[in-house]
């Protein structure tokens, strides 16, 4: 679909009534066919159709459909018709997809397939379908088509493109694709949401891009497709995930980002391994949004602060239930009672998260975990680096999961360097005991990152992490956790990069062009995309587009940063966007191209 009629199809409806539109579209060619149909979708995408309540009100109940499942599972015991596909297309997942179809038409040879790229269908994909995998000679009938969906907004004020390994095809694989889809994302947002965008600016090689793109793209769609709304946003601004490797890397410790980094959080929603109340089951999804108040208070909190919050919390609402022994008037009944649904729904959410925050505690108070803490703070102060790779030997020994080793090894290799001897010790050391082929492989994409690399005075893509730690002022000494005045709480004492660069850009607009600011600081060109707007003077919005996933950890940074700003007068909203949501397990998983032990 070309890009005009791509912007002209969503004029009129808002972004996430887009999805329902799009795949609403495909439903309906469905059942203009005869027959039954079944679903198999992308992990990413399913969870993001099931948060936005797509599944239930698209997939079920419908008679002629048999089902939905994520892509991984293998249905091979229900037959259909029409056999379905939403899927992100990733070279690296063409095999398992072809795999999944001729399983299932070996036992359902009628079964005619549909693929729906999502959100694009790139040409090498075709290729690779028809050329290498013979697919159209298979099923002659086989359609590709795509699911025209950018960005899928989470919350109010935070997006994202959900795209599967991401960091590991921008870095590693060098496919600049989901820098062409940010770019239509991003222009679409303008012409059907937020309008004309005056001040777009982007740092690092992948940003810059992205705005050299967009600029493309705004001169092939005309002007008169952004002016047709009046415009919301003063600024955007679209950093690279490669001015910041380090924090990525690190465990994070707000409620959210440690809820993130031990069970996983897939679009705004979790499964624990226990269970966090009476009437729940293990493995229950359980949503995380603003629109649980008690999660909307707790998420940017270090984690420290949770129990004491909590506790408040409680008192409270047992408080507010004893005020109904002073009620002695009819009207004062009916008022309690109006209050009483809500009331009960907080006591519960906060039970629910009490629940929760002592499984997190069980294990923040365990030693191994401590110790992981200590070892993070000891890197980025540059302090006691020695214990740190002895700590780093003694995972391998212990054959702790493979991308917890990496993501602490390729801490210390940024901070503090590997020389040659010390890096061919540890490979072979690893390789011992997770398996030459996994070994080298891994290693090799970690190179090709720049996150693992030998000391040899050569100059790297990664910004001087002691340069950085000077000027950003990356480390906190004095912190308060529970009353926090710095950013770097999100981190109990580690200050994200990203976040005080986003400070300084805002705070102070023209340091962009003035040659000696924190943003020239960092490595890899700038990029800038400016218009002649007349915006409200009341606007002071602002959208920060991280290329190659943010941290929960970032996202409260930002937030921090927001308030902070807002009180200043510098704006009155931050709206955060990213290519993904992303943690250093998730980061290593893309890497790592076997299943990691």
């Amino acid at each position: 679909m070309d890009m005009q009629s791509s912007i002209s199809k969503q004029k009129d409806i808002g972004t996430n009534d887009v999805i329902f539109s799009e795949v609403q579209n495909v439903m309906t060619k469905l059942e203009a066919a005869e027959g039954s149909s079944i679903f198999f979708i992308d992990k990413c995408v399913y969870m993001a159709f099931r948060y936005l309540g797509l599944l239930k009100s698209l997939f079920e109940n419908k008679k002629e459909i048999i089902g939905h499942f994520m892509l991984s599972e293998t249905i091979d015991y229900l037959p259909a018709d029409q056999l379905i596909y939403f899927v992100s297309p990733d070279l690296d997942n063409l095999r398992s997809l072809v795999v999944h179809i001729l399983s299932y038409t070996k036992r359902f040879p009628s079964a005619v397939p549909h693929i729906y790229f999502v959100p694009h269908k790139p040409l090498i994909v075709e290729q690779v379908l028809d050329e290498e995998y013979k697919l159209f000679q298979a099923f002659p009938k086989l359609k590709l088509e795509e699911l025209d969906v950018d960005m899928f907004f989470l919350e109010a004020n935070r997006m994202s493109m959900e795209v599967p390994k991401a960091f590991y095809r921008l870095y590693a694989s060098g496919d600049i694709t989901p820098l062409t889809w940010a770019a239509r994302g991003i222009l679409k947002l303008q012409a059907t949401r937020y309008g004309a965008i005056p001040c777009i600016r982007g740092k690092g090689e992948q940003a810059a891009q992205v705005v050299r793109m967009l600029r493309g793209l705004q001169n092939e769609v005309g002007k008169q497709f952004l002016t047709e709304i009046a415009p919301e946003i003063d600024t955007l601004l679209i950093l690279d995930r490669s001015l910041d490797f380090v924090t990525p890397l690190l465990t994070q410790l707000t409620y959210e980002g440690l809820l993130d980094e031990l069970y996983g959080i897939n679009a705004c929603e979790v499964c624990f391994p226990f269970s966090i109340s009476e009437s729940a089951h293990v493995g229950d999804g359980v949503e995380l949004t603003n629109r649980d108040k008690v999660f909307a208070e707790l998420r940017d909190k270090n984690f420290s602060s949770v129990g004491t919050c909590l506790y408040q919390k409680s008192v409270w609402v047992k408080q507010n239930y004893e005020k109904r022994k002073d009620v002695q008037q009819l009207k004062e009944l009916k008022e309690f009672i109006k209050v009483l649904p809500e009331m009960q729904e907080y006591h519960q959410r906060v039970g629910m998260h009490t629940s929760i925050a002592t499984e997190v505690g069980r294990v923040t108070q365990d030693f191994n975990f401590g110790k992981r803490i200590e070892m993070e703070h000891n890197l980025i102060q540059q302090n006691n680096v020695k214990d740190v790779f002895e700590y780093i030997e003694d995972l391998v020994f212990r054959k702790e999961p493979l991308p917890s080793v990496l993501r602490i090894l390729c801490l210390y290799s940024m901070i503090n360097g590997l020389k040659l001897k010390v890096y061919e010790s540890i490979k072979e050391s690893m390789m011992l005991v997770y398996g030459i082929p996994q070994i080298m492989s891994v290693f090799f994409n970690l190179e090709r990152c720049g996150l693992l690399a030998v000391a040899d005075g050569r100059p790297t893509v990664v910004p001087n992490y002691s340069h950085v730690r000077k000027v950003f002022q990356t480390w906190c000494q004095h912190l308060n956790e529970e009353q926090p005045n710095d950013i770097a709480y999100t981190y109990s004492g580690y200050a994200p990069p990203l976040a005080r660069l986003v400070d300084s850009l805002i705070g102070n607009p023209r340091s962009w062009g003035s040659g000696n600011s924190l943003v020239d600081q960092l490595p890899g060109p700038k990029e800038e995309l400016t218009s002649h707007i007349d915006l409200p003077t009341a606007s002071k919005r602002v959208m920060v587009f991280v290329v190659g996933g943010i941290t929960a950890g970032e996202a409260s940074a930002l937030r921090f940063v927001e308030s902070q700003l807002t009180r200043a007068g510098h704006c009155n909203e931050m709206i955060i966007a990213s290519t993904d949501i992303t943690n250093g397990n998730r980061l290593m998983d893309s890497l790592i191209p076997f299943a990691s032990m």
